[in-house]
């Protein structure tokens, strides 16, 4: 585990530091910085994303850094757990260029483990919250992992959901769709270009 004592911050710090120096003159890398931690608690993992955040930036590296929270980084659960309260005010990024990344799957349990989704509006129930949050909050978003079956109620359920999106671009800054990153696109979003 990250911020353990196998691993501390300071090896977690010194990757991303060498990864942030080979590539800091690349405009087109965006660094996220882990996928999904959830063992740790969110105090706990944000004292080691300040850290990769800091030899980030001190190796010159200015692009955008997508910062996720604990408890597998649950678009719907950010502000029902401690990620809104801890993550959501103690990000340190001395460039301010980051961008809460989370993933939301629209089945029964937001696992994305199940066929099917809840209902076609699930997605836009699920990250409304967040949404506000951000608004309210004047942070930005990254919607790291979503995906659906191909039925036509999950399909409609990712067009609302991407629609959502559209509709409050100035929180959400790009989404990730079967592997295609839309980053800056979400003015064009449909279902045509979310099943490319």
């Amino acid at each position: 585990m990250i911020g353990s004592a196998p691993t501390p911050n300071s090896s977690f710090a010194d990757v991303w530091g060498k990864l942030a120096g080979h590539f800091k003159s690349n405009p087109d890398v965006i660094f996220g910085l882990m996928n999904e931690p959830h063992v740790q608690s969110a105090t706990v993992w944000l004292d080691s994303a300040n850290a990769a955040i800091a030899a980030i930036r001190s190796a010159g590296a200015m692009q955008e850094i997508l910062v996720p929270g604990s408890y597998w980084d649950g678009g719907w659960s950010w502000t029902k757990t401690d990620n809104a309260a801890v993550m959501g005010t103690g990000v340190k990024d001395p460039a301010h260029n980051f961008a809460f990344e989370v993933h939301q799957y629209l089945d029964s349990d937001s696992s994305g483990t199940h066929p099917g989704v809840v209902s076609p509006t699930i997605g836009v129930e699920r990250l409304t919250a967040i949404t506000q949050w951000a608004e309210a909050n004047h942070q930005r978003l990254f919607l790291g992992e979503i995906g659906v079956d191909t039925d036509p109620t999950s399909l409609q359920a990712l067009d609302n959901t991407l629609g959502y999106i559209k509709q409050h671009t100035d929180v959400w800054s790009g989404v990730t769709l079967g592997g295609r990153p839309l980053v800056g696109q979400l003015h064009v979003l449909d279902r045509a270009a979310a099943r490319r």
